[in-house]
C-alpha cells in the first residue's frame, strides 16, 4: 500500500518531544508511531534480547579471562561491572517502553 496523502498535524513542543521519544524507543519513525497509535495498534519496541545476549556472552568471556588471571584484575572487574550496568539499563528501558 502506497501512502500518498500528506496531512499537517499540530503539536505543542512538549507533545512533539514526548511522541518523538516514544517513537525512538520503539525504533520506528515518528509518522509510523503516530499512525500505529491512531489506529489503536500498540507500537512494538525493539527486541533487545539479542543485544543483551551478546553483551552477556562477551561478559562471560571476560569473566573467564579474569578468573584465569589472563586479564588485568582491576580493569576486567570494572569492565564486568559496566557490562552488568548496561544490561540492567537496557532491560529497564525495555520495561519502561512496554509500560507506555
Amino acid at each position: 500500500m502506497t501512502r500518498k496523502l500528506i496531512k499537517p498535524i499540530r503539536f505543542t513542543e512538549e507533545e512533539f518531544e514526548k511522541i518523538k521519544q516514544h517513537s525512538e524507543r520503539c525504533g520506528i519513525s515518528f509518522s509510523s508511531y503516530v499512525r500505529e497509535c491512531a489506529l489503536n495498534h500498540k507500537p512494538k519496541g525493539r527486541d533487545m534480547s539479542n543485544l543483551i545476549h551478546q553483551i552477556a556472552k562477551q561478559g562471560g568471556l571476560l569473566k573467564h579471562l579474569h578468573n584465569e588471571g589472563l586479564g588485568h584484575s582491576d580493569q576486567t572487574s570494572e569492565l564486568l561491572r559496566e557490562m552488568q550496568k548496561t544490561i540492567k539499563y537496557i532491560r529497564s528501558d525495555e520495561v519502561e517502553s512496554k509500560n507506555q
